[in-house]
């Protein structure tokens, strides 16, 4: 079935920097793409937050510029 998915991207005290996903998705794999390029994100350690019903995952992930 398909559900509201939330991605996004915290600092590590968890204030959100960027919502990548705020929408309903079918079951399945997905791929996200986050460029940091021309973003406000310095060189630091992050956290990406994936939230659907009952499910919540947090992976680290850091940028380098």
């Amino acid at each position: 079935g398909s559900r509201n998915v939330i991605v996004q991207v915290t600092d590590l005290v968890g204030s959100a920097v960027a919502r990548l996903v705020d929408a309903v998705l079918p079951a399945g794999v997905h791929t996200v793409e986050y460029i940091v390029r021309n973003t406000s994100a310095s060189s630091s350690m992050y956290n990406v937050v994936l939230e659907a019903p009952g499910y919540s995952v947090v992976r680290p992930m850091l940028v380098v510029k």
